[in-house]
């Protein structure tokens, strides 16, 4: 038996955790006898956030209905309670997917302690009062495995690099550490920087006796169209942010000019090229688990800057980008590209569709 705990971030845009990995996790804890460990602060910021991003949307919604006034003589019906008006309980549709599940309280966390470590800037904290909620969370989780003598490996799956990780983000900061060896706890803690990474390395895909060639030459070959939908929508609905990260680290080819990313849009050419299966499992008697590698060969990527950047660096972008428009305050331009993916999807090999589809990792070239 094993534990393992899901920070706040593992769930993002992951609301009903039905993807691929969510899948697998919930068949490991299952069929392993595993305890899920889920702090009861992670569970309102889940909501929480979930709540803001249907807000945002909303808000959204009616400014571009207002714009369209402006095109139309008839009024468009808008209820915004059409969208919000959905119940949602992390907890309840947690108990309903998972049969050993902890919430852990953080109530009873000392405030003196937080204040102190918040003076001292020590892990989770970071400048400020940054990483308060991440301290009761570490905290909370800690006191929960001392105080019922935990001796089991557990395994701390968190996106947050920054408050939980060394320098090499591959670690516990060494703050961490010496909490855990503070509290002389019996078990050992291993981090996990993804859902994903954790799947990856923990949880055995086993194949049931599916013949790889038969599940690509029957199933597989022919999804290519759902693929390109997936992938296309998920890169489009990345926030400016993080797909300015993605565009930072990637590994294959640099794209200057662009540090002030107002927007971006990927549209397709050609598509799917050399697909292949780099892992699969059965999750039920039709549903199997994929890791699937693929690029879409020609692409066209937009980026829309600020002009104040674009007159700043004009003759280089001109000289490396093409289709440059301006308006009174954003410049846009082009680049062809390809994209490289690893995802991970569920297919249903009765229906023949493809579910909970997610991009492990992504590169352009």
């Amino acid at each position: 038996m094993k534990y393992i705990f899901l920070d706040t971030n593992i769930f993002h845009n992951n609301w009903f955790a039905k993807n691929a990995n969510f899948k697998l996790l919930f068949n490991y804890l299952e069929n392993t006898g595993s305890v899920l460990l889920l702090s009861e602060l992670v569970c309102e910021e889940i909501e929480n956030n979930r709540k803001r991003e249907l807000d945002s949307i909303v808000d959204m919604i009616k400014q571009e209905i207002k714009k369209s006034q402006k095109l139309k003589q008839n009024a468009i019906d808008f209820n915004p309670e059409q969208i919000k008006e959905e119940s949602y309980n992390i907890k309840e549709l947690l108990l309903d997917k998972v049969s050993n599940i902890v919430f852990i309280s953080y109530e009873h966390i000392s405030q003196n302690v937080v204040v102190k470590r918040a003076l001292k800037r020590k892990k989770p904290f970071q400048d400020g009062e940054k990483g308060y909620r991440d301290t009761l969370i570490w905290l909370s989780f800690l006191d929960y495995l001392k105080s019922n003598a935990i001796s089991e490996d557990i395994y701390f799956i968190t996106n947050n690099k920054d408050d939980f990780f060394n320098k090499d983000k591959i670690d516990f900061h060494q703050d961490l550490k010496d909490d855990m060896e503070n509290y002389k706890l019996e078990c050992v803690i291993y981090p996990f920087d993804s859902l994903f990474a954790f799947t990856e390395k923990h949880i055995d895909k086993n194949e049931h006796g599916v013949n790889k060639t038969e599940l690509y030459d029957e199933h597989l070959n022919n999804i290519d169209s759902e693929l390109e939908i997936e992938s296309l929508y998920f890169i489009n609905s990345i926030g400016e942010a993080a797909f300015n990260d993605i565009l930072t680290n990637n590994r294959l080819r640099t794209f200057p000019y662009v540090s002030t990313l107002i927007a971006h849009s990927i549209e397709l050419i050609e598509g799917v090229e050399d697909p292949e299966i780099l892992s699969y499992s059965m999750l039920s008697k039709d549903i199997v688990y994929v890791n699937f590698r693929f690029n879409l060969r020609i692409c066209i990527l937009r980026f829309t800057v600020p002009n104040t950047e674009y007159y700043q660096n004009k003759e280089q972008i001109d000289n490396i980008y093409y289709e440059i428009k301006s308006d009174e305050n954003y410049t846009t331009f082009c680049g062809y590209v390809r994209i490289f993916l690893d995802v991970t999807f569920e297919y249903n090999m009765a229906e023949k569709t493809i579910d909970g589809f997610n991009i492990e990792s992504i590169d352009f070239k």
